[in-house]
């Protein structure tokens, strides 16, 4: 009895390492995904004043 609960306590801990690690990969791509949305939405800004100072030369 004593063997199969400690086979059982193995893959408890094995299975908690493996939730810890996917946690860890799942943050990072969270972490990727905000970073992306934020640079994008930073270079349609500043395609936007781009554009917008390109019609003030054109105009003078």
């Amino acid at each position: 009895m004593a063997s199969v609960e400690n086979q059982l306590s193995v893959a408890q801990d094995t299975s908690n390492l493996i939730l810890e690690i996917v946690d860890g990969i799942a943050k990072k791509i969270d972490d990727a995904q905000t970073e992306n949305a934020t640079t994008n939405y930073a270079l349609r800004r500043h395609e936007n004043r781009l554009e917008d100072h390109e019609e003030r030369i054109e105009t003078i």
